[in-house]
């Protein structure tokens, strides 16, 4: 990871924890013009988007960061929550069985 992307990141972090998310969400946008696969910065742009009730945003962002890293624990979480709280049982059930089998995995 390069140390703009590194810097960005902490940026971005500290402005989330200080509640300024619009600073947040362009620091976090800069992660992704420098690297489109930073898996943290988009699953972070989607809390943020999910925070604000923004339900479309928030899931497009964590399908893109799915996509970077499908293991990402955090990421199939929120989205299979936000997923049943929309009511798209069917595909939220599907990530929690994925959590329960990667919880398996990483027992052996």
């Amino acid at each position: 990871m390069s140390s703009n992307v590194q810097n960005y990141l902490n940026l971005a972090n500290a402005a989330y924890q200080n509640r300024s998310f619009d600073e947040a969400i362009r620091l976090f946008g800069k992660v992704v013009e420098i690297d489109p696969g930073n898996d943290t910065a988009l699953h972070n742009l989607g809390v943020i988007h999910d925070v604000a009730r923004d339900f479309g945003r928030a899931e497009r962002f964590y399908r893109r960061a799915l996509q970077a890293n499908p293991a990402n624990v955090a990421t199939i979480r929120n989205l299979a929550s936000l997923l049943f709280d929309l009511g798209t049982h069917d595909e939220s059930r599907d990530l929690y069985a994925q959590l329960i089998a990667l919880d398996a995995d990483d027992a052996d």
